[in-house]
């Protein structure tokens, strides 16, 4: 049988849900020839699947949690692990504030962003000198889509982005270019490491500065 994930959400007091996902004994045994069908993703028991949630109806303030779903086998016992998709670790001496886009396109370019509506803001504490840094899973992502879209496109799959700031309040919008923000930071696998000019302090004689 297959199953859903599912979170209640109180701005629209309606449980939002995941595509379902099947649990098979083995994507290449013969007993299992359904196929693979775009409303049901396939959990093979010693694998992993990603899945979505989609919090909200209306175009510009949807928001989408991302996880990741695997299973192991251990002395006969199934087990499923849920986690966040995505995991922040604040290594710098600073506190950050951050914003977390989804896009199905680029936003800005590498020098010059563009204009963002409002968005969620949170924070990473910062590492300590006697202390490692504590890992914290993004909740959600803002869906970034114009009016009357429809539904989330699958193809091309919306692109991650990121906002960074070391401001004390931060301005969250609706101009990320307004130097409270960081141009955003493209989250892409083939991207393991990238720089980014991060607004630190405004200085009397130079302005703004970053890190």
């Amino acid at each position: 049988e297959a199953f859903q994930l599912g979170i209640y959400w109180s701005n629209t007091n309606t449980v939002h849900k995941s595509t379902a996902l099947k649990l098979v004994h083995d994507l290449t045994s013969p007993r299992w020839k359904e196929g693979v069908s775009p409303e049901v993703l396939t959990l093979d028991e010693e694998g992993y699947v990603e899945a979505e949630i989609t919090l909200g109806s209306s175009p510009g303030r949807q928001k989408v949690c991302q996880f990741c779903v695997s299973s192991v086998v251990r002395h006969g016992i199934q087990i499923i692990q849920i986690e966040d998709r995505t995991i922040l670790v604040n290594n710098t001496p600073y506190t950050l504030s951050y914003r977390a886009l989804l896009s199905a396109h680029a936003l800005g370019t590498t020098d010059q962003a563009c204009s963002l509506p409002d968005t969620a803001v949170f924070s990473l504490a910062p590492a300590g000198e006697q202390t490692p840094s504590t890992p914290v899973s993004v909740a959600c992502w803002d869906l970034l889509r114009k009016e009357g879209k429809g539904e989330i496109p699958q193809f091309p799959l919306p692109t991650r982005h990121m906002l960074f700031s070391c401001l004390p309040t931060p301005d969250p919008g609706p101009v990320a270019g307004s130097g409270s923000w960081s141009l955003p930071a493209p989250i892409r696998p083939d991207f393991p490491r990238q720089s980014v000019a991060v607004p630190g302090e405004i200085c009397s004689s130079s302005g703004l500065s970053t890190r």
